[in-house]
């Protein structure tokens, strides 16, 4: 379970995350960090929705990529910008040095949770001691809970892939 001052990073998207108020402790109100991206680095690494709103405040650099109906998006150092829920979206670093910004989700349900888990799989780590077969089934059981579709890939695959449609579409 994520605690407020932990800092959690991901090698392969090129994010780190500090945890500023989680879940738990604001009784499933928000869930607040801070994200810094490497040069290059991307949120989440792939397009994606879920229906949670963010919120997000570049506290220095330079944020960029694609927001659904509002198209290219920039936004630099002392802007604030929101994403509603289930737009496809995707935000990365548009700096040559590392960007950094404060982000709000609202609600948050596990996405903490969520968060942790996947760094650390990324990072070679075993959560919980689990398995990684196990580690791997608690991060898709997780991104199911919380919603998050990849936007690249069809919503009948996804479910196929992460077992969450168990009827047979040929019948």
């Amino acid at each position: 379970m994520p605690e407020p001052g932990q800092l959690i990073s991901n090698p392969i998207t090129g994010e780190q995350i500090v945890f500023r108020r989680t879940a738990a402790e604001t009784g499933g109100e928000l869930l607040e960090f801070d994200v810094e991206l490497r040069p290059g680095g991307v949120i989440a690494g792939f397009p994606h929705r879920h229906p949670q709103t963010e919120r997000f405040r570049v506290t220095s650099g330079r944020l960029v990529g694609w927001i659904q109906g509002r198209g290219a998006v920039s936004y630099g150092t002392g802007q604030q910008f929101t994403i509603q829920p289930n737009l496809d979206h995707l935000l990365g670093n548009g700096a040559a040095a590392r960007t950094r910004a404060r982000v709000v989700i609202r609600p948050p349900d596990r996405f903490d949770e969520f968060f942790e888990t996947v760094f650390q799989l990324s990072a070679g780590r075993r959560p919980g001691g689990l398995s990684r077969i196990a580690a791997t089934r608690r991060a898709l059981a997780l991104a199911r809970e919380i919603r998050l579709t990849p936007s690249i890939v069809p919503e009948f695959v996804q479910r196929r892939l992460t077992g969450a449609d168990h009827r047979d579409e040929r019948a």
